[in-house]
């Protein structure tokens, strides 16, 4: 839990390599594995990563396969949401104010969403670059 909390810090303060390697492997509370697999591809996005799609498309599969079973409506709804949203960010161009503002309203129209406040920070990054 602390090596956890640590890489939080450290993704926080922008050191995304340093955060990937002290999030842990795994964890006996599924709420603490999902939320480092989401750290995990929040890092990778940061670091512009091969990997991040990779990584998005196991961790939609995790949530379908674990989810349901373990897990309140809610919580499975607000984690659907941020990879779906994650991936529309990950798929536009740089520079599409358009895209950006229409992802920003998506994140602002869904009650239960992951991470709210780092997608619309990302959304918003689209339009300046």
């Amino acid at each position: 839990y602390y090596l956890f909390n640590l890489a939080y810090f450290h993704f926080y303060t922008g050191n995304f390599s340093q955060a990937l390697e002290l999030i842990p492997e795994t964890f006996q509370d599924l709420y603490y594995y999902f939320n480092s697999r989401r750290l995990e591809l929040m890092a990778y996005y940061e670091l512009k990563s091969e990997l991040a799609t990779y990584k998005i498309s196991a961790y939609k599969m995790l949530i379908s396969r674990t989810g349901a079973k373990q897990f309140p409506a809610s919580y499975l709804v607000s984690q659907s949401n941020f990879i779906n949203v994650l991936l529309q960010i990950f798929n536009s161009a740089p520079g599409d104010k358009e895209r950006s503002q229409q992802l920003v309203q998506r994140i602002d129209s869904k009650p239960f969403i992951a991470e709210r406040e780092w997608l619309l920070e990302k959304a918003r990054q689209i339009a300046r670059f």
